[in-house]
């Protein structure tokens, strides 16, 4: 009778005459497990978007913080801007004030530079994320006759290859999102909190 639970337990409903109780389907046994088996699940996750220190995937996440803390400081530096530019006026220095003119267009210009540099290396992240989860799920996917159990399932899947791929698409590219804000609000904070104290 064990054996037989066991084996209905995570495929449909069963009433246990024995002691009254129902056992549903297998996202509902789930949630009464540990969560510490959901560790090494967020754990997989890590070492297969990152699988070295020398991978690709930690060399556009350094360029996406270098890149984050150039912008923070150039925009730092072009809220300074106008109260020189208030002191020129005062002046009526012609020339001091072509000169904080180019000094305001640099700056701006590198603040877009910055920013189109962040998302271009924002995407290759998501992109290298996507490439490595995907080659590591359809081989899960293609591996013995998972295929066959899942297309010939009661109730079949459609087309869950491209579900696969699509779900990786988008938990790729908010995760990108989410790791830019990760990284670079703890510097702005400490930054800004820096500069108001001193």
């Amino acid at each position: 009778m064990e054996s037989k639970r066991k084996m209905l337990r995570g495929y449909r409903r069963v009433d246990d005459e024995e002691d009254g109780r129902i056992y549903k389907n297998r996202c509902c046994i789930r949630k009464n497990r540990s969560s510490k088996t959901s560790h090494w699940y967020y754990w997989i996750l890590f070492k297969t978007m990152y699988p070295t220190i020398a991978s690709s995937s930690v060399g556009y996440t350094l360029v996406l913080f270098l890149t984050g803390v150039a912008k923070q400081f150039n925009i730092y530096y072009i809220g300074l801007v106008p109260s020189k530019f208030y002191l020129a006026l005062l002046d009526g220095s012609r020339e001091e004030f072509k000169n904080i003119l180019w000094e305001m267009c640099i700056l701006v210009m590198t603040v877009s530079l910055c920013v189109t540099t962040e998302s271009f290396f924002q995407d290759l992240l998501a992109l290298s994320w996507r490439c490595k989860l995907t080659t590591k799920i359809q081989s899960k996917y293609f591996k013995g006759n998972n295929i066959q159990l899942i297309l010939h399932h009661k109730a079949p899947l459609d087309n869950p290859d491209q579900r696969i791929t699509q779900d990786i698409y988008r938990l790729t590219t908010q995760m990108a999102d989410i790791l830019v804000n990760i990284l670079l609000k703890p510097f702005i904070i400490l930054y800004y909190t820096y500069q108001v104290w001193t």
